[in-house]
């Protein structure tokens, strides 16, 4: 590898304007694996398995135990708003490896940091009072840490914190070894890959499913994919006395209204 893949790797980059960083270059045995961009990729047995990495799960949980920590007086609520975001989207990413292990020791780990939160505010309340309190079946599917509160409009309403280990697995789609992005032959392949990427972002969301397929999967505003590289959208406007939306690019529509003023 040092001697003939190195240099053969040099190569190509050189002939691009680009160079192999020395400093970031490491050569290792597949069996003992390297993180990359927040993976452990690793040969375990007969298969190549991507898991979060360690340093990955330490940073998240340490992000997720400061936000805990920072809010000990806030609502129940306000909390699990402050949280789901960074779940949903720590989920997403590593999503497609292999993390059914890593997903159940986060809950578990964010589990005894709300239980210290929960405790701290009742010190002197036992456990099963804490417990009927902040931990609730959520529809029918086991105990989940779940606020019930009351809407402006006076009704009823509940919010769940997500659990890691509720997020699907899905199976990565690997690229066409000759495909190239840059050449015009393969434009209608990487389009159906990223048409299929966005089928999984807007997954239940079947509203926004349904106008992203009635614009053609294009913003109204610049003509350009929506897609899930430029952040869009959902705008409204009143038509003929009904409500219409679509979906737009937030630098579109960012430009639209300085236009309209």
């Amino acid at each position: 590898m040092e001697t003939e893949i190195k240099p053969l790797v040099a190569e190509f980059l050189a002939e691009r304007g680009l160079t192999l960083s020395e400093e970031k270059t490491m050569i290792t045995n597949i069996n003992d694996g390297f993180d990359f961009l927040g993976f452990n990729i690793r040969k375990f047995k007969n298969q190549i398995l991507t898991k979060p990495s360690k340093p990955a799960q330490k940073r998240f949980l340490a992000k997720v135990r400061t936000t805990i920590k920072s809010n000990k007086a806030c609502k129940q609520e306000s909390l699990i708003r402050l949280l789901n975001p960074m779940i949903t989207g720590w989920g997403n990413y590593y999503r497609h490896g292999a993390t059914r292990d890593a997903f159940h020791w986060a809950d578990h780990q964010m589990f005894n940091a709300l239980w210290q939160w929960a405790k701290r505010r009742h010190s002197k309340k036992g456990k099963r009072w804490i417990a009927d309190k902040y931990w609730h079946v959520a529809k029918g599917n086991g105990w989940h840490f779940t606020s019930y509160f009351k809407k402006p409009n006076g009704k009823q309403d509940s919010l769940t914190l997500k659990n890691l280990s509720n997020i699907h697995f899905i199976q990565y789609t690997q690229i066409k070894g000759d495909a190239n992005p840059f050449d015009p032959e393969y434009d209608k392949y990487f389009d159906q890959r990223e048409t299929q990427k966005m089928l999984v972002t807007l997954k239940g969301r079947n509203s926004l499913l349904y106008l992203w397929k009635k614009q053609d999967r294009k913003c109204p505003l610049c003509g350009m994919p929506i897609d899930r590289v430029s952040p869009w959208n959902v705008t409204e406007k009143v038509v003929n006395g009904k409500i219409q939306r679509s979906l737009v690019h937030d630098k579109c529509y960012k430009q639209f209204r300085k236009q309209q003023n």
